[in-house]
């Protein structure tokens, strides 16, 4: 590869979501109520579903770690609140990850540098992507609270 080759590859860059782009959010979505409906039981976990809802609305991205808090503090019940916290923390996210996405990484790789651009908050969002893997296998993440508002700033750098 050339001088000129090299730098015109480095230009490119592939941006890529998370959710549902390279993860399976819904499904995760779907197995974590499961979980939270045995530890929480149907009443409690709907009023976990629907605080998780009021955050999203309030804020415009998925906050699980607001949501934990105001669970718990809508219950006052600091000992569940830590085993969500737990329960959250401890998913098997790279189970989540579609197939193939490593292999289409890699190639990207060969085609230029794919980086994440995502949006969530800043505890449970990073979380996912180190621990999905997904993280290792590109050239940088950014995360940022609102993506949409910070798209001038990423195109331009």
């Amino acid at each position: 590869m050339t001088e000129d080759s090299t730098r015109q590859r480095d230009a490119i860059v592939f941006l890529l979501d998370v959710d549902n782009t390279l993860l399976d959010h819904d499904r995760l979505k779907a197995d974590l109520a499961d979980r939270l409906a045995g530890l929480l039981g149907p009443d409690r976990a709907g009023a976990f579903w629907r605080i998780y809802e009021d955050v999203r609305r309030a804020s415009d991205y998925v906050d699980y770690p607001t949501t934990v808090k105001e669970w718990t503090r809508a219950f006052n019940d600091p000992d569940t609140g830590a085993q969500l916290e737990a329960l959250i923390r401890g998913i098997d996210f790279r189970s989540y990850v579609y197939p193939h996405v490593f292999e289409t990484l890699q190639h990207l790789r060969t085609l230029s540098r794919p980086v994440i651009l995502s949006d969530g908050d800043q505890v449970y969002q990073p979380l996912k992507i180190r621990n999905s893997g997904i993280g290792a296998a590109v050239d940088g993440v950014l995360i940022f609270v609102q993506k949409k508002r910070k798209l001038r700033t990423v195109f331009e750098e």
